[in-house]
């Protein structure tokens, strides 16, 4: 009985390494899991953030743009209504044709 005792403790003994050898294993595996799942969280946040500020730039450059754009279109329209008033046809067309060759084409262009 003794002989079958020791023999019951010595392979209870070894069932409990083995559970312990496999929690073990699993609690690694779950961090790296974790550390994995992490780095990939960060990753795509900072993926995200990326694309975030990308888009509110091209916003702002849009906006800037279109400004830009009203600018130009008020600008001509005072400037059109001031030559319109001071100054006759002839003297117009020629000040607008030397406009044009001051600025260029590249001008225009960008």
């Amino acid at each position: 009985a003794a002989a079958l005792k020791a023999e019951y403790d010595a392979k209870l003994k070894e069932v409990d390494k083995e559970a312990e050898q496999i929690l073990s294993e699993a609690r690694k595996t779950a961090q790296k899991n974790a550390a994995r799942i992490e780095s990939d969280a960060k990753e795509e946040a900072a993926r995200i953030i990326k694309r975030a500020n990308e888009e509110a730039e091209l916003s702002k450059k849009r906006a800037m743009d279109e400004v830009k754009q009203e600018m130009i279109t008020v600008a001509s329209m005072m400037a059109a209504k001031v030559v319109a008033a001071n100054i006759d046809a002839t003297v117009q067309d020629t000040l607008v044709e030397e406009t044009l060759k001051e600025m260029g084409d590249s001008t225009w262009q960008s």
